[in-house]
């Protein structure tokens, strides 16, 4: 009896934390910042996130040994129900860890392409400023050789 309510607490308290990490991780999923310091402070939520998931991950795994020690010795129905919830919580998790990952990806990707912007970026001032400078520079002497004659 002491396994079977500790098994039903450790459920509870587990999908409620993976109900409420749900909710987390859809906000976060609102759009890539528009800074560098949104897509770094997102990627540090990710890192935070994740490491709590590694965390509980220890207490899926006692409770997935808690219910093959419960299934042993209840009925083919009550064993069917215990195994269907935690089939569930797993595939909630796997499905969490899933958009963990691939929102890292999206925001390091993102980051990657700031990056990769504002090189180009100064690429481009870099080579504006100085074909402006040649322009100035060819159109100087033909003005100055005109003005003179």
């Amino acid at each position: 009896m002491e396994k079977a309510m500790e098994y039903h607490n450790l459920l509870r308290e587990l999908i409620n934390w993976v109900g409420e990490t749900e909710t987390e991780v859809s906000k976060l999923d609102s759009g890539i910042g528009a800074s560098s310091t949104d897509i770094r402070n997102e990627l540090t939520a990710l890192g935070d996130l994740r490491s709590l998931l590694d965390e509980k991950a220890l207490e899926k795994e006692q409770l997935n040994q808690l219910c093959a020690s419960l299934c042993v010795s209840s009925t083919a129905q009550q064993s069917a129900s215990m195994k269907a919830s935690i089939n569930d919580l797993n595939i909630r998790w796997n499905r969490l860890y899933a958009l963990l990952n691939e929102r890292q990806q999206k925001m390091e990707k993102a980051l990657l392409e700031m990056g990769q912007f504002s090189q180009a970026y100064e690429q481009l001032m870099n080579w504006i400023e100085k074909t402006q400078h040649v322009l100035n520079e060819v159109c100087v002497f033909p003005l100055f050789s005109i003005l003179s004659s």
